[in-house]
């Protein structure tokens, strides 16, 4: 996903501006300061941004660099979720229409799963999409088949796992 690699990018950057930092705060004698900058590096290089450690109010140079770099991070998460609110209005218009067609052909549980993922999805702007994986709802609306498909035989009757009773047909000849 483009986002995923964008925040990748962007936090490998930051651990780059760290390093020059750490280097050139332990060569100036601040060790504290290089420290922390240390427990910065290694809080974003362990995927584990959202925990950074708190600063101490005596820090001159981290804070401004963790500033920019949350910054950074918020603004690219606002412009892909401005792509995102043409796209969820689509799916959820997609949804409803299938939704409608489902209900027209008789497939009634399908048709209110899809509205149902319909509604789910028309609430949240975006969110559901950039938390977590991607998940194929299409394959809720329309499940694989379970087992190999079975032939009917004549003046047989078969009834289906959701109650359904089927018969086998002769064909009309005109």
């Amino acid at each position: 996903m483009p986002l995923v690699q964008a925040q990748s990018d962007l936090s490998q950057s930051y651990i780059k501006a760290l390093d020059r930092l750490q280097q050139e705060t332990t060569l100036a004698g601040k060790l504290e300061e290089a420290a922390a900058v240390k427990a910065e590096k290694e809080a974003v290089a362990g995927s584990n941004a959202q925990d950074l450690p708190g600063l101490s109010p005596s820090l001159k140079t981290l804070p401004n660099l963790r500033r920019k770099h949350v910054e950074s991070m918020q603004s690219l998460r606002t412009s892909t979720l401005r792509k995102l609110e043409p796209l969820q209005a689509e799916l959820v218009r997609q949804l409803d229409a299938l939704a409608f067609k489902l209900a027209r052909s008789g497939r009634t549980d399908a048709a209110l799963e899809a509205r149902q993922l319909a509604q789910s999805h028309s609430g949240q702007k975006g969110m559901l999409m950039l938390e977590g994986d991607w998940v194929d709802h299409t394959l809720k609306v329309s499940p694989q088949a379970k087992a190999a498909p079975y032939g009917i035989k004549r003046r047989e009757i078969v009834s289906t796992e959701a109650g359904h009773l089927c018969r086998w047909k002769t064909a009309v000849r005109a």
